[in-house]
């Protein structure tokens, strides 16, 4: 009998208090980032996981996208720019919600940006980008994560579409 592999989780935010959803996941050489979302209250200093913690090791496998609330995409987009190599999956009715979404939440921050003077945290451009790299995954059908390594599958939970 094989043993298990070894198994390492880290949470760069939602782990202590509601938003900005983001854990690190590393199992069988992959270094797998489930969510990356925004805390929608709070200076925008504060808004986002602590991404600089992804760049301590090797990039990103490839990222999964568990549901399309704010606190678990808004910040997509930026965490897509920063790694423009890495595979996004999510099913598709959670794709269709990401671009709903991310585009309505870009219309409040740049609404927002005009009273308080700070720049939204992406583009619509970005969103476009991120949205073009999302790979759609069929509810109980497991699929690679990456390629040889391991396998994920998304299961309708009722929190979301």
């Amino acid at each position: 009998m094989q043993g298990l592999p070894a198994v390492k989780i880290q949470f760069l935010g939602g782990a202590e208090a509601i938003g900005a959803s983001c854990a690190v996941l590393e199992i069988d050489g992959a270094r797998i980032v489930i969510d990356c979302g925004v805390r929608v209250q709070g200076p925008q200093s504060e808004r986002l996981p602590d991404l600089a913690r992804l760049e301590e090791g090797p990039a990103p496998s490839a990222v999964l996208i568990t549901h399309a609330h704010l606190d678990h995409i808004g910040a997509l987009p930026v965490l897509a720019q920063r790694f423009p190599m890495v595979p996004f999956h999510a099913t598709p009715p959670t794709i269709a919600l990401l671009r709903i979404q991310l585009l309505d939440a870009l219309k409040i921050m740049e609404t927002d940006s005009e009273a308080e003077g700070e720049a939204p945290l992406y583009s619509r451009a970005a969103v476009e980008a991120l949205l073009d790299r999302v790979l759609p995954a069929a509810p109980h059908a497991p699929f690679e994560v990456v390629p040889g390594g391991p396998r994920a599958t998304f299961f309708l939970a009722g929190h979301i579409l």
